[in-house]
């Protein structure tokens, strides 16, 4: 069966794709999307390391050189950090203000899970 351009999206991906494609192509998006549209974005492992932090969020926490938290654990970095509760409890917090210095941001923290469900960070 050949496939025309009817069978393709915007991004040149055929139409209903294999998942680990998508994810493939879908993953380096929704990293740009939240560094586009957040302040700050972080992520963890199971053991609450820092595992990506985007240069925003970084320079907002005064880190010069975002690959320096790379492997430190999240409270050495954020002492106020409540991600270590998401990842033990595997619970979202969709909303709740977070202190810094003088500022305060709303913030979410969503357990990361495999594709069999088990709690990645």
């Amino acid at each position: 069966m050949a496939i025309s351009r009817d069978d393709l999206d915007q991004h040149g991906l055929i139409i209903g794709v294999s998942p680990e494609r998508f994810r493939a192509v879908a993953m380096p998006l929704l990293f740009d999307h939240l560094d586009a549209q957040c302040e700050g974005t972080i992520a963890v492992n199971r053991q609450a390391r820092i595992v990506w932090i985007n240069d925003k969020y970084a320079q907002k926490v005064g880190i010069r050189d975002p690959r320096s938290a790379l492997g430190k654990e999240v409270e050495e970095v954020l002492p106020a950090s409540r991600l270590r509760e998401v990842v033990e409890s595997g619970q979202p917090s969709m909303l709740d203000l977070m202190a810094f210095g003088d500022e305060h941001f709303v913030v979410t923290r969503i357990p990361l899970r495999d594709a069999d469900g088990t709690l990645v960070g």
